[in-house]
């Protein structure tokens, strides 16, 4: 699931997507089943309160919401007027964690409402960084938020599991044990130092 939707200037979030514009494009990407998977992630979300609560934020301002196929469960929102999920063909059992994406989608979407919006280039370093941070901290919170009362409330760890398999294991520890927001941003930004050493082999 991608939490990092954030950090994407407009170039990267294009790629494939750069010709959905045209007439078929987004056709020939539509999951076959996009009734139904968006019905059901629908209805899982609103099994719990924070998802509840988001759908709320969805029926008022009627966002649109396309379902396309992916080998990954995510989400985007290049417009933050929109949202994109990407669920796998086969996606019976995945309800919960295709949930959870479209309940990130949707707190993004309420991010943009607030003011929060995405980070331009005429943002001098410092405004961006803060923006970038900003927003992910609490997209990566909300994540925590949704995978807690699935498991606490639904019995139904997939969405956790899904949370420790991105790397955010410690985040939703510090999540569960109520630490302030501003330990809650040094663990997050810790692992978020830790995952990009992994991946890229820069370490000290």
């Amino acid at each position: 699931m991608n939490i990092d939707n954030n950090h994407k200037t407009e170039s990267e979030l294009q790629g494939p997507f750069s010709q959905m514009g045209q007439p078929g494009a987004l056709d020939a990407l539509r999951h076959e089943h996009h009734e139904v998977v968006l019905q059901k992630a629908r209805e899982t979300l609103g099994k719990v309160p924070t998802g509840q609560t988001l759908l709320k934020l969805l029926e008022r301002y009627k966002f649109p919401i396309n379902v396309l196929r992916g080998k990954e469960i995510t989400y985007l929102s290049p417009d933050e007027k929109s949202i994109t999920l990407f669920a796998p063909p086969e996606y019976n059992g995945l309800e919960s964690i295709i949930a959870m994406a479209l309940g990130l989608g949707i707190r993004e979407l309420e991010q943009a409402l607030m003011g929060a919006t995405r980070p331009t280039e005429d943002m001098d370093d410092i405004t961006y960084c803060q923006r970038v941070l900003t927003k992910s901290v609490d997209i990566t919170k909300y994540m925590c938020i949704l995978a807690n009362e699935f498991h606490e409330l639904k019995d139904d760890k997939k969405p956790l599991d899904k949370v420790i398999e991105l790397g955010h294991g410690d985040v939703y520890t510090a999540y569960v044990n109520k630490v302030s927001y501003e330990e809650f941003v040094d663990i997050f930004v810790e692992n978020d130092i830790e995952a990009y050493e992994k991946n890229t082999g820069n370490s000290e």
